[in-house]
């Protein structure tokens, strides 16, 4: 949620209310977990998603820490979190296109 709504600039609310957005963060969800089952984590993944779901529907009007720190112009986590699902799974051969576009519109806007 937090590179989607940071390269956005909205709310957790307002991603979670496009069904377009709700299906971006899925994406971004497998992706991430593809990438950790490669690392040799298993999750349980519907539990997973669920608890996602009912925390980002439940979130509200609430920007992410990193679109605030995007909206003041502070450096952010992104590569810490965004960056390094998309580094692991270039290592893996484990494609996550949804992070790559997502983590290229924040490098165009100049975000780090």
């Amino acid at each position: 949620m937090s590179p989607l709504s940071s390269v956005l600039r909205v709310t957790v609310a307002e991603v979670w209310r496009s069904p377009d957005g709700r299906a971006l963060v899925e994406r971004m969800f497998h992706e991430v977990a593809d990438v950790a089952e490669a690392e040799g984590v298993r999750l349980d993944r519907a539990a997973a998603w669920a608890h996602a779901a009912r925390t980002f529907a439940g979130t509200g009007a609430h920007y992410t820490s990193m679109c605030t720190d995007v909206r003041n112009g502070r450096r952010t986590e992104l590569s810490s979190m965004g960056g390094a699902v998309a580094r692991l799974g270039a290592a893996h051969g484990v494609p996550v296109p949804a992070h790559d576009t997502v983590l290229g519109l924040l490098a165009v806007a100049g975000v780090r």
